[in-house]
């Protein structure tokens, strides 16, 4: 009999409980700029590596894919936002679980001395909370919306990686680059000092040219040897995308030197905006917002405790069902407070979404003036100022062998050229960097035919 009590309590109070459980997957639609590229996530809570075989290294030399398939694998910072939604799911999943029921069991009116257990009462009480209002449906919301803003958050973390890891890839072909400017500025030292030497031979000019000449040739190695370790620096940086001190790959392959042929107007990017998750995100945090002040709400109601039982008269042998129920008198907390500030946390979260999108907007407007500016530069220096240079000094050093022109101006006409052609390749480092930047912002390419630095 009093099997059968408990169990009819344990049932009522399971139905007046209800049930609720989290909802979706939590992850938002990832942006166009490189969604064709693995990422790391997890998917399960038994994963512990999630790095497929087929991303490998040990190449000497990798591509911009490479580069990114490494880092949006490997990436320790992106791996811990995988992590992170994943914890966010499971706090969605406890907050929709019922609390644990509390099972009570009474002995009063013992007497050692007489009776012991013959005149005692005994029960046996089976208690539950249940919560009113819809606070746990309401309190799973908020923490399934707030699951879903730490898949924003990932959106935002795989995109800085993936700008990140390419802004590092410019920056070792811009190394890459200069370290063979720098090997043919030894290389044509080395010829002129031949060409003084042998004009010295020939008694037709002082040797005080030969000993500058071979000053140039000792300053161009310390170049050479400066931009190979720079090279390296770029190299070590880049491999640090996806976490390897000491990156197997000797070097990159890339079009550094193509660039599109003309730029998007900056109206056309602004409309894709919207793409970009620091703006994407924020509609789901003020939902988020919504919901934690609905929640603030139903907290004002009280809760019922409900509780169903036997109280068994050892005495007579007879048994008594118990129920009780007890719920609070909300006189003085009716939770005003926590409600106010739930509004104002909502109306802050407003506020927020209008500072992002100014920042957002001013970051479009700023990369894009360098985006103009590199472009134009690395144009005009590629089509006139480069061949110019190049021509002057062929002509001083030609000069020079028919002794129409001194070594000091063999020796100008080399810097200058050496110095177009260094200030070029900065300036496509800073046309790709910029790109990248760019797309960043808009959350996409903004010309995948013309971009061929990622093929």
């Amino acid at each position: 009999m009093v099997k059968k009590y408990t169990y009819l309590g344990m049932s009522a109070i399971l139905v007046l409980a209800g049930c609720a459980g989290p909802r979706g997957s939590g992850m938002p639609t990832p942006r166009p700029l490189g969604r064709d590229i693995q990422s790391f996530h997890v998917s399960s809570d038994d994963v512990e590596e999630s790095v497929p075989a087929a991303v490998v290294q040990g190449q000497d030399t990798i591509t911009f894919r490479h580069a990114l398939a490494f880092a949006l694998m490997k990436n320790p910072g992106l791996a811990a936002f995988s992590w992170e939604v994943r914890a966010s799911e499971a706090r969605a999943l406890q907050q929709g679980l019922l609390p644990n029921p509390e099972l009570e069991v009474e002995v009063e009116g013992y007497d050692e001395e007489s009776t012991g257990f013959d005149t005692a009462e005994s029960a046996i009480v089976l208690s539950q909370l249940i919560e009113l209002g819809g606070k746990r449906r309401k309190r799973t919301n908020v923490a399934t919306l707030e699951r879903n803003m730490a898949g924003w958050d990932y959106e935002a973390k795989r995109l800085d990686v993936f700008v990140e890891t390419a802004q590092a890839f410019v920056d070792v072909l811009a190394a890459q680059r200069s370290v063979t400017l720098a090997g043919e500025a030894v290389a044509l030292a080395e010829k002129v000092q031949t060409a003084v030497g042998e004009r010295v031979k020939a008694g037709k000019v002082s040797p005080l040219e030969e000993s500058r000449a071979g000053v140039e040739l000792s300053m161009s190695k310390l170049g050479f040897r400066r931009a190979q370790k720079e090279f390296d620096a770029s190299r070590l940086l880049l491999g640090s995308m996806w976490g390897d001190p000491e990156p197997s790959f000797t070097s990159v392959t890339g079009a550094f030197e193509t660039i599109l042929g003309s730029l998007p107007p900056l109206d056309s990017l602004k409309g894709h905006l919207a793409q970009n998750p620091d703006i994407a995100r924020w509609e789901m945090e003020i939902e988020m917002r919504e919901a934690a002040v609905d929640l603030e709400r139903s907290a004002a109601m009280p809760d019922l405790a409900a509780s169903a039982g036997v109280q068994t008269f050892e005495a007579t042998g007879e048994d008594a069902l118990i129920f009780g129920v007890a719920f609070a008198l909300p006189l003085f907390d009716r939770n005003q407070g926590s409600i106010q500030a739930a509004r104002h946390q909502l109306s802050k979260a407003k506020e927020e979404e209008r500072a992002a999108e100014t920042v957002v907007q001013r970051g479009l407007a700023d990369a894009y003036t360098e985006l103009t500016v590199s472009h134009a530069e690395a144009v005009t220096l590629k089509r006139d100022i480069l061949p110019a240079a190049q021509r002057a000094f062929e002509a001083v050093r030609d000069g020079y062998q028919q002794g129409k022109f001194g070594y000091l101006d063999v020796l100008d006409a080399q810097r200058t050229m050496f110095e177009v052609m260094a200030k070029h390749v900065e300036s496509l480092a800073a046309y790709h960097k910029a790109v990248v930047a760019l797309e960043r912002l808009i959350g996409r390419s903004i010309d995948v035919q013309d971009a061929e630095l990622r093929d």
